[in-house]
């Protein structure tokens, strides 16, 4: 399930979550059974579903709530805070992080410290408060680069290529953009190399390159398009 997650393919990894969920259903299995609804849950994040994303990663924090799963409960944190700032509820996503990111610091948690870190530095980003959001960016590349997760190493990049962008850094923002697009080339993760072509496409054009603005818009289309077909076909 997580590996077609990763892959963008969504319905096939639902497909394999719930039947795990079903499974650790059947032996009253607590803590399996908050994990994989956790997955449930940032599936449906992904797919812009936010009020049923809402619903799995509460009914997974319940539970960890009952095992008093710290290291859990600030997955499920991370993620709430996720789905509030898919609403737009941009101070309830905070409360969120907060919460989450205090456990991991607590926890010694470099790998979490370092995702809610990059969501933190995102929803700065969103706010255009610049300071804050290129201190939690680095903090979060940082840990990332520590613990060796390229999957976050390049997210991390896609980031600061936004923020620099927005900051109007523009060679900054290409360079973010080619490290993240070149991570995620590397170990195959779909979304993140079509939204690099986006930015790349919307970057060359800012500078008036408009023949490159045109190549990178055009494999942004064909990949956007790949990744809509294979998730049409598969539901």
């Amino acid at each position: 399930g997580i590996i077609f997650s990763d892959q963008s393919h969504y319905e096939k990894a639902l497909e394999y979550f719930f039947r795990s969920l079903q499974r650790y259903e059947q032996q009253e299995h607590s803590p399996g059974m908050a994990a994989v609804l956790n997955n449930i849950g940032m599936i449906y994040e992904h797919q812009s579903n936010y009020d049923l994303a809402e619903q799995y990663h509460l009914r997974s924090l319940e539970l960890k709530e009952q095992e008093k799963d710290e290291m859990g409960m600030s997955y499920s944190f991370n993620n709430l805070g996720l789905v509030q700032q898919g609403k737009g509820n941009h101070e309830k996503a905070m409360e969120y992080f907060y919460k989450s990111l205090e456990i991991r610091i607590n926890l010694n948690d470099k790998r979490g410290v370092a995702s809610t870190a990059s969501n933190l530095g995102y929803l700065f980003y969103l706010l255009e408060d610049s300071e804050n959001s290129g201190k939690y960016l680095n903090l979060a590349l940082s840990h990332y680069i520590e613990v060796d997760d390229k999957s976050g190493i390049a997210k991390t990049f896609n980031y600061l290529g936004r923020l620099y962008l927005q900051e109007g850094q523009l060679t900054l923002a290409r360079q973010s953009f080619n490290e993240s697009l070149e991570i995620a080339k590397e170990i195959g993760l779909n979304r993140m190399v079509t939204e690099n072509y986006a930015y790349l496409a919307k970057l060359m054009a800012q500078i008036n390159d408009f023949k490159r603005a045109y190549e990178y818009q055009q494999l942004f289309i064909n990949m956007r398009d790949s990744i809509y077909t294979e998730e049409s076909r598969r539901k």
